[in-house]
């Protein structure tokens, strides 16, 4: 879908999610010049104006165990199923590599990984990146802010940074009262 704002044209995904809400998530032009090349790739127009909104924009896997067609004909859309196994795989195949690069406990904690972690991940590096929250609830298709408000964690070492700044200077020295705020 094209859309256009303040002088900028730029395209947008239409995304369905969970309770089959539509959601529009708009592409950054490095994500745009990317999904050009991979449809080139696959032999479709690379203009995305002329793309079909049924056209699924991650095409069936060839190898895919999980996608039985139970009436015997080839299956053209790749499920919501096939993607989730197809990255436990990577994320087991991943954890198998840190193994044995000695890392046991790294691994344990990747084989655990779902694509959930990656909308996790998606959330969380917004928001370090002091994008709105409102965006991210609105890329997220969250009804609320509170739901994407679980994303403002912040790591342990950014917070004692933070801490620092309000009762001393990173040497330990106290601040003066006398001193001016920052």
């Amino acid at each position: 879908m094209a859309g256009e704002g303040l002088g900028d044209s730029f395209w947008a995904l239409e995304v369905r999610g969970k309770g089959q809400r539509l959601r529009e998530v708009p592409l950054v032009e490095t994500v745009a010049r990317e999904l050009r090349a991979y449809l080139a790739a696959r032999a479709l127009p690379e203009d995305l104006q002329g793309i079909n909104g049924e056209l699924p924009l991650i095409e069936r896997l060839r190898e895919d165990p999980f996608e039985a067609p139970s009436s015997g004909a080839r299956k053209t859309t790749l499920a919501t199923s096939s993607v989730y196994r197809s990255l436990k795989r990577f994320f087991a195949a991943c954890a198998t590599a840190l193994e044995a690069e000695g890392y046991p406990h790294a691994a344990v904690r990747l084989r655990s990984a779902s694509t959930h972690w990656l909308r996790h991940t998606h959330g969380t590096l917004a928001l370090k990146a002091e994008i709105p929250l409102t965006t991210v609830r609105d890329s997220l298709g969250h009804a609320n802010l509170s739901t994407s408000g679980i994303y403002l964690h912040e790591d342990l070492v950014e917070r004692k940074r933070q801490m620092e700044r309000l009762f001393g200077d990173p040497a330990g020295n106290p601040k003066s009262a006398s001193a001016p705020a920052p």
